[in-house]
């Protein structure tokens, strides 16, 4: 009797033992989704114009203003300003860290210091992708780089800076916090009436309209937690004489879409979480004049658009498990001013060029000479850094040279804006029109083409 209930014993634990081995084992996603008010102080002067409306009437060399020196203090909030974190794992050890955070740009610096605190918790660096929603209504005062602070962010102020990196800090660990077994959910549909080109001129319609969603659904609840939105969108529908905080069309965006995902939701005691990650946005804007009115238009026409295609289930595909990341450095070329560029628009003789250089060198350390790119990919999807804002044309050549390569790289997230702040990136036919696109861009056409080649390397490797 003894002996039987041992044996007894011995297979009920050898049971337990192989159905918890059969989970270990069972191909899954976990995520979190999170958000968070930066909520920074009054007073910041708001970054990514260098215009006259923005600017002070005087430099404030009395200090009456404690945040600004070039620029107009803000006087409030139109919209509130979020950090927003996806953390993804999968079950082989495979680890992503997604931050969609509402300011003009993202510093290397603060790159790097994300993935210090993050290391501590098993993130490594390739793993982290930080993009800027590019809102022109943002705080200022958080980049070291000189020239950026005299053009369009004002002078570096420490305290804010680690006011607002507390709060993407806290997003991600919150979003850590948050992690759940779920199903991921991919999606996509051509939005209509909602974006145009605005240098390229001659070329109105030239644009990527698309716009990809990855969905995280609760395994447990059935409920959607959000997720991430891929699509390409300055966000400067604000008057520039508006000196409130507000997260622009990209923020607008993000809210009215998450209503529609909330709709999808038995319950809405948590509601969803959506990261807007730009895309090659360097020449797109919104369709319509500057204004809260049409800001707000914009956005709910994009999201009924997505409920009526994207969001229906029907529509959306199951993201294999599965997570690859490689990384590397790459030259980006010795930044330089493009006077070549420029000289068309500010109506020079071209004949002055063969008299002074093409390009003014530009001192370091204004500007690195190199920049780290990382490449993900989460099941079937190819997710690619790019550090500054690029043009629609490099964002379809980035695609088209990871679809040649024939190793599942059919669906690419062109995410820029991401892990550091390069200015402005266009091909050498762009470059060569001297819109205000290639007159900022400090690294010329040759850096866009190098950028191109490293990310299309690391495509091939990471199979």
């Amino acid at each position: 009797m003894c002996k039987r209930a041992f044996l007894a014993l011995f297979v009920v634990i050898s049971s337990f033992i192989t159905i918890k081995d059969l989970s270990a084992q069972e191909a899954i996603y976990t995520a979190g989704v999170a958000a968070i008010d930066m909520d920074p102080p009054i007073g910041i002067p708001l970054a990514g114009y260098g215009s006259k409306r923005r600017r002070a009437p005087h430099l404030d060399w009395r200090n009456r203003h404690p945040h600004a020196f070039f620029f107009t203090p803000t006087t409030g909030f139109r919209d509130r300003l979020r950090s927003k974190a996806m953390v993804i794992h999968d079950s082989k050890g495979g680890r992503l860290v997604f931050v969609s955070v509402d300011l003009i740009g993202v510093s290397n610096r603060l790159y790097k210091d994300l993935a210090r605190k993050l290391k501590k918790f098993g993130y490594k660096k390739d793993q982290i992708f930080v993009s800027a929603t590019h809102t022109h209504s943002g705080p200022g005062t958080l980049s070291m780089n000189i020239g950026l602070a005299a053009i369009a962010t004002d002078l570096y102020k420490k305290e804010n800076y680690k006011h607002v990196f507390g709060k993407i800090y806290q997003s991600v660990l919150t979003a850590i916090n948050k992690i759940e077994r779920v199903d991921l959910f991919t999606s996509q549909f051509d939005a209509k009436k909602v974006q145009y080109n605005k240098w390229r001129k001659t070329r109105r319609e030239w644009y990527n309209p698309t716009a990809t969603f990855i969905l995280a659904r609760s395994k447990e609840s059935g409920e959607w937690l959000g997720g991430m939105l891929n699509f390409a969108m300055h966000g400067n529908a604000m008057p520039l004489e508006d000196t409130r905080y507000s997260g622009d069309v990209p923020g607008a965006i993000e809210r009215a879409t998450e209503r529609k995902i909330a709709l999808l939701n038995d319950s809405l005691a948590a509601p969803p979480t959506l990261l807007f990650m730009n895309g090659a946005e360097g020449d797109v804007r919104h369709r319509g004049s500057r204004g809260e009115e049409v800001m707000e238009q914009v956005a709910e026409r994009f999201a009924g658009q997505a409920a009526e295609s994207a969001l229906i289930f029907e529509n959306m595909k199951e993201v294999e498990v599965g997570i690859k990341v490689k990384s590397g450095r790459t030259f980006v070329g010795i930044p330089s001013y493009p006077l070549e560029a420029c000289v068309e628009r500010v109506g020079m003789m071209r004949a002055l060029l063969a008299i002074i250089p093409d390009r003014i060198p530009i001192p370091l350390p204004l500007f690195p000479w190199s920049t780290k790119l990382n490449v993900a990919k989460l099941g079937g999807i190819t997710l690619a850094s790019w550090p500054g804002e690029v043009s629609t044309a490099l964002g379809y050549e980035l695609e088209a040279k990871a679809k040649a390569l024939n190793k599942g790289h059919d669906d690419v997230w062109f995410l820029g804006l991401t892990n550091d702040y390069l200015t402005y990136f266009t091909n050498k036919s762009e470059y060569k029109e001297g819109e205000y696109d290639s007159c900022s861009s400090f690294y010329g056409y040759r850096g866009a083409r190098r950028i191109i080649k490293k990310l299309t390397k690391l495509m091939k490797k990471i199979d």
